[in-house]
Protein backbone atom coordinates (compact mmCIF):
# COMPACT_ATOMS: atom_id res chain seq x y z
CA UNK A 1 0.00 0.00 0.00
CA UNK A 2 1.18 3.52 -0.94
CA UNK A 3 1.44 6.23 1.40
CA UNK A 4 0.12 9.83 0.50
CA UNK A 5 2.40 11.82 -1.34
CA UNK A 6 1.42 15.01 0.77
CA UNK A 7 0.75 13.17 4.45
CA UNK A 8 3.97 10.55 4.71
CA UNK A 9 1.90 9.24 8.06
CA UNK A 10 -1.18 8.58 5.78
CA UNK A 11 -1.81 4.80 3.79
CA UNK A 12 -3.79 5.23 0.74
CA UNK A 13 -5.36 3.13 -2.02
CA UNK A 14 -6.04 6.11 -4.51
CA UNK A 15 -3.81 8.25 -7.01
CA UNK A 16 -3.85 11.00 -8.82
CA UNK A 17 -5.16 10.79 -12.45
CA UNK A 18 -3.03 13.39 -13.96
CA UNK A 19 0.42 12.71 -12.85
CA UNK A 20 0.05 9.25 -10.82
CA UNK A 21 1.06 10.30 -7.41
CA UNK A 22 -0.49 8.68 -4.24
CA UNK A 23 -2.70 10.79 -2.49
CA UNK A 24 -5.45 10.24 0.17
CA UNK A 25 -8.87 11.55 0.19
CA UNK A 26 -8.32 14.89 1.51
CA UNK A 27 -5.67 15.41 -1.17
CA UNK A 28 -8.05 14.56 -4.16
CA UNK A 29 -10.26 17.00 -5.78
CA UNK A 30 -12.86 15.52 -8.29
CA UNK A 31 -12.11 16.20 -11.90
CA UNK A 32 -14.15 15.74 -14.78
CA UNK A 33 -12.17 12.43 -15.03
CA UNK A 34 -10.91 10.42 -12.12
CA UNK A 35 -9.12 12.74 -9.32
CA UNK A 36 -6.41 15.05 -9.01
CA UNK A 37 -4.49 16.10 -6.08
CA UNK A 38 -3.54 19.74 -5.30
CA UNK A 39 -0.72 20.35 -7.53
CA UNK A 40 -1.74 19.32 -10.71
CA UNK A 41 -5.33 21.36 -9.99
CA UNK A 42 -2.88 24.27 -9.24
CA UNK A 43 -0.89 23.88 -11.96
CA UNK A 44 -3.66 23.80 -14.24
CA UNK A 45 -4.91 27.26 -13.50
CA UNK A 46 -4.30 29.70 -16.16
CA UNK A 47 -1.54 32.14 -15.01
CA UNK A 48 -2.05 35.47 -13.50
CA UNK A 49 -1.34 37.15 -17.46
CA UNK A 50 -4.07 34.41 -18.82
CA UNK A 51 -6.92 35.62 -16.37
CA UNK A 52 -6.35 39.03 -17.29
CA UNK A 53 -6.38 38.88 -20.89
CA UNK A 54 -9.79 36.82 -20.83
CA UNK A 55 -11.52 39.06 -18.17
CA UNK A 56 -10.33 42.28 -20.88
CA UNK A 57 -12.23 40.15 -23.24
CA UNK A 58 -15.39 40.18 -20.94
CA UNK A 59 -17.89 42.70 -21.58
CA UNK A 60 -18.53 44.44 -18.82
CA UNK A 61 -22.26 44.22 -19.59
CA UNK A 62 -23.44 45.35 -15.77
CA UNK A 63 -21.38 48.76 -16.00
CA UNK A 64 -23.34 49.84 -19.32
CA UNK A 65 -26.87 48.55 -17.90
CA UNK A 66 -26.10 50.82 -14.73
CA UNK A 67 -24.98 53.46 -17.20
CA UNK A 68 -27.57 53.25 -19.32
CA UNK A 69 -30.46 53.49 -15.66
CA UNK A 70 -28.72 56.45 -14.97
CA UNK A 71 -29.25 58.34 -17.99
CA UNK A 72 -32.69 56.60 -18.65
CA UNK A 73 -34.03 58.11 -15.36
CA UNK A 74 -32.08 61.31 -15.65
CA UNK A 75 -34.24 62.05 -19.11
CA UNK A 76 -37.58 60.69 -17.23
CA UNK A 77 -36.99 63.43 -14.19
CA UNK A 78 -37.74 66.28 -16.92
CA UNK A 79 -36.29 69.96 -17.28
CA UNK A 80 -36.48 70.16 -13.22
CA UNK A 81 -34.22 67.28 -12.28
CA UNK A 82 -32.01 67.55 -15.63
CA UNK A 83 -31.89 71.09 -14.92
CA UNK A 84 -30.83 70.53 -10.80
CA UNK A 85 -33.66 70.82 -9.25
CA UNK A 86 -36.15 68.36 -7.17
CA UNK A 87 -38.35 67.19 -9.84
CA UNK A 88 -41.44 65.06 -9.07
CA UNK A 89 -39.44 61.81 -9.89
CA UNK A 90 -37.15 63.13 -7.04
CA UNK A 91 -39.87 63.47 -4.33
CA UNK A 92 -41.36 59.75 -5.36
CA UNK A 93 -37.90 57.91 -5.30
CA UNK A 94 -35.30 60.29 -3.44
CA UNK A 95 -34.53 59.82 0.02
CA UNK A 96 -35.75 61.39 3.37
CA UNK A 97 -36.22 59.97 6.51
CA UNK A 98 -40.20 61.26 6.48
CA UNK A 99 -40.90 59.16 3.30
CA UNK A 100 -39.41 56.33 4.82
CA UNK A 101 -40.79 56.11 7.68
CA UNK A 102 -44.36 56.16 6.35
CA UNK A 103 -43.14 52.76 4.64
CA UNK A 104 -41.36 53.93 1.24
CA UNK A 105 -38.26 51.72 2.56
CA UNK A 106 -37.57 51.66 -1.70
CA UNK A 107 -36.60 55.21 -1.55
CA UNK A 108 -33.30 53.08 -0.05
CA UNK A 109 -32.28 51.55 -3.40
CA UNK A 110 -34.10 54.15 -5.85
CA UNK A 111 -32.30 57.16 -4.74
CA UNK A 112 -28.62 55.59 -6.42
CA UNK A 113 -30.51 56.02 -9.60
CA UNK A 114 -31.28 59.72 -9.59
CA UNK A 115 -28.65 62.69 -10.30
CA UNK A 116 -29.73 66.56 -9.80
CA UNK A 117 -28.60 67.73 -13.01
CA UNK A 118 -25.90 67.16 -15.67
CA UNK A 119 -22.55 67.58 -13.93
CA UNK A 120 -24.42 65.32 -11.22
CA UNK A 121 -24.68 62.69 -13.95
CA UNK A 122 -21.69 62.82 -15.87
CA UNK A 123 -19.42 62.86 -12.80
CA UNK A 124 -20.85 59.82 -11.71
CA UNK A 125 -21.29 58.47 -15.01
CA UNK A 126 -17.67 58.74 -15.85
CA UNK A 127 -16.93 57.47 -12.58
CA UNK A 128 -18.64 54.32 -12.71
CA UNK A 129 -17.39 53.79 -16.40
CA UNK A 130 -13.73 53.79 -14.67
CA UNK A 131 -14.48 51.65 -11.75
CA UNK A 132 -17.38 49.34 -13.44
CA UNK A 133 -14.98 48.09 -15.87
CA UNK A 134 -11.92 47.36 -13.59
CA UNK A 135 -14.57 45.97 -10.59
CA UNK A 136 -16.76 43.89 -13.11
CA UNK A 137 -13.86 41.89 -14.71
CA UNK A 138 -12.32 41.46 -11.83
CA UNK A 139 -15.32 40.06 -9.42
CA UNK A 140 -17.64 38.97 -11.72
CA UNK A 141 -20.86 40.46 -12.65
CA UNK A 142 -23.19 39.18 -9.59
CA UNK A 143 -20.78 39.90 -7.17
CA UNK A 144 -20.24 43.53 -8.70
CA UNK A 145 -24.14 43.92 -9.02
CA UNK A 146 -24.12 43.36 -5.04
CA UNK A 147 -21.28 45.25 -4.13
CA UNK A 148 -22.86 48.28 -6.17
CA UNK A 149 -25.88 47.45 -4.04
CA UNK A 150 -24.79 47.10 -0.33
CA UNK A 151 -22.59 50.32 -0.88
CA UNK A 152 -25.69 52.05 -1.71
CA UNK A 153 -27.77 50.88 0.89
CA UNK A 154 -24.88 51.95 3.13
CA UNK A 155 -24.89 55.80 1.34
CA UNK A 156 -28.59 55.48 2.34
CA UNK A 157 -27.93 54.36 6.06
CA UNK A 158 -25.24 57.73 6.16
CA UNK A 159 -27.54 59.82 4.66
CA UNK A 160 -30.20 59.52 7.31
CA UNK A 161 -28.25 59.69 9.98
CA UNK A 162 -26.51 63.05 9.27
CA UNK A 163 -28.87 64.81 7.20
CA UNK A 164 -32.62 62.61 7.50
CA UNK A 165 -34.93 65.19 6.28
CA UNK A 166 -33.05 65.89 3.27
CA UNK A 167 -33.90 65.16 -0.34
CA UNK A 168 -30.77 62.56 -1.01
CA UNK A 169 -29.69 61.32 -4.80
CA UNK A 170 -27.19 60.30 -6.88
CA UNK A 171 -25.14 57.12 -7.42
CA UNK A 172 -22.03 58.25 -5.60
CA UNK A 173 -22.69 56.47 -2.16
CA UNK A 174 -22.40 53.36 -4.13
CA UNK A 175 -19.54 54.67 -6.05
CA UNK A 176 -17.94 55.54 -2.94
CA UNK A 177 -18.80 51.44 -1.59
CA UNK A 178 -16.37 50.88 -4.86
CA UNK A 179 -13.89 52.92 -4.27
CA UNK A 180 -13.59 51.38 -0.79
CA UNK A 181 -13.72 47.63 -2.01
CA UNK A 182 -11.05 48.48 -4.52
CA UNK A 183 -8.70 49.57 -1.81
CA UNK A 184 -9.37 47.30 0.62
CA UNK A 185 -8.51 44.49 -2.01
CA UNK A 186 -5.09 46.39 -3.08
CA UNK A 187 -4.25 45.87 0.72
CA UNK A 188 -5.24 42.79 1.22
CA UNK A 189 -2.85 41.92 -1.96
CA UNK A 190 -0.02 43.67 -0.40
CA UNK A 191 0.11 46.44 -2.77
CA UNK A 192 1.58 49.78 -2.17
CA UNK A 193 -0.69 52.96 -1.46
CA UNK A 194 0.35 54.68 -4.35
CA UNK A 195 0.70 52.19 -7.19
CA UNK A 196 -3.00 50.49 -6.30
CA UNK A 197 -4.30 53.90 -7.74
CA UNK A 198 -7.59 53.25 -5.45
CA UNK A 199 -6.03 55.12 -2.33
CA UNK A 200 -5.26 58.12 -3.80
CA UNK A 201 -8.57 57.88 -5.61
CA UNK A 202 -10.76 56.94 -2.46
CA UNK A 203 -8.35 60.12 -0.85
CA UNK A 204 -9.18 62.27 -3.69
CA UNK A 205 -12.95 62.23 -3.63
CA UNK A 206 -12.94 62.11 0.44
CA UNK A 207 -11.38 65.27 0.10
CA UNK A 208 -14.22 66.81 -2.87
CA UNK A 209 -16.42 65.54 0.07
CA UNK A 210 -15.45 67.34 2.68
CA UNK A 211 -14.45 70.70 0.95
CA UNK A 212 -17.72 71.21 -1.41
CA UNK A 213 -20.84 72.49 0.30
CA UNK A 214 -24.17 70.29 -0.49
CA UNK A 215 -23.08 66.96 -0.87
CA UNK A 216 -23.56 64.39 1.18
CA UNK A 217 -21.04 63.60 3.58
CA UNK A 218 -23.17 60.97 5.32
CA UNK A 219 -23.82 59.14 1.78
CA UNK A 220 -20.69 59.14 0.85
CA UNK A 221 -18.90 57.55 4.06
CA UNK A 222 -21.69 54.99 4.40
CA UNK A 223 -21.17 53.96 1.53
CA UNK A 224 -17.52 53.69 1.87
CA UNK A 225 -18.24 51.66 4.81
CA UNK A 226 -20.60 49.03 3.43
CA UNK A 227 -18.36 48.75 0.18
CA UNK A 228 -14.95 47.92 2.47
CA UNK A 229 -16.95 45.77 4.95
CA UNK A 230 -18.16 43.68 1.76
CA UNK A 231 -14.88 43.98 -0.24
CA UNK A 232 -12.48 43.21 2.82
CA UNK A 233 -14.10 39.21 1.75
CA UNK A 234 -14.96 39.42 -1.93
CA UNK A 235 -11.59 41.30 -3.06
CA UNK A 236 -8.98 39.83 0.14
CA UNK A 237 -7.04 36.36 -0.44
CA UNK A 238 -8.63 33.82 -1.95
CA UNK A 239 -7.69 30.21 -0.24
CA UNK A 240 -6.14 27.55 -2.21
CA UNK A 241 -8.78 24.84 -0.67
CA UNK A 242 -12.22 25.48 -0.88
CA UNK A 243 -15.15 24.55 -4.07
CA UNK A 244 -16.05 27.37 -6.09
CA UNK A 245 -19.41 26.87 -4.38
CA UNK A 246 -18.18 26.95 -1.69
CA UNK A 247 -16.37 30.78 -1.97
CA UNK A 248 -19.99 31.83 -3.86
CA UNK A 249 -21.98 31.17 -0.92
CA UNK A 250 -19.42 32.62 1.06
CA UNK A 251 -19.59 35.50 -0.73
CA UNK A 252 -23.03 35.97 -0.93
CA UNK A 253 -23.41 35.49 2.88
CA UNK A 254 -21.43 38.04 3.05
CA UNK A 255 -23.05 40.52 0.76
CA UNK A 256 -26.42 40.11 2.52
CA UNK A 257 -25.06 40.63 5.55
CA UNK A 258 -23.73 43.71 4.56
CA UNK A 259 -27.12 44.60 3.25
CA UNK A 260 -28.97 43.67 5.91
CA UNK A 261 -26.72 45.39 8.36
CA UNK A 262 -27.13 48.62 6.34
CA UNK A 263 -30.88 48.46 5.63
CA UNK A 264 -30.94 48.19 9.97
CA UNK A 265 -28.72 51.42 10.12
CA UNK A 266 -30.54 52.97 7.51
CA UNK A 267 -34.62 52.44 9.27
CA UNK A 268 -33.10 53.29 12.68
CA UNK A 269 -31.97 56.81 11.59
CA UNK A 270 -35.47 57.39 10.06
CA UNK A 271 -37.50 56.01 13.00
CA UNK A 272 -35.38 57.85 15.70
Amino acid sequence: MAMCTYHPDRETYRSCSRCGNPACHDCLIDAPVGAQCRSCVRAARPSTTQQMKANLRQPTLVTQVLLASFLAVFVLSGPKGMSGDISDLHRRFALNALDVRNGEWWRLVTCGFLHFGLIHLLFNGWAMWNVGQALERGLGRWRFVGLFLVSVLGGSAGALLLTPNAFTAGASGGLFGLFAAGFVGSRARNIPFAASGWGPTLLFNLFFTLSIPGISIGGHLGGATAGALAGAVLMGRRSLIGTKTERDRQDAAVLVAVGVLAIVVALFAAYR
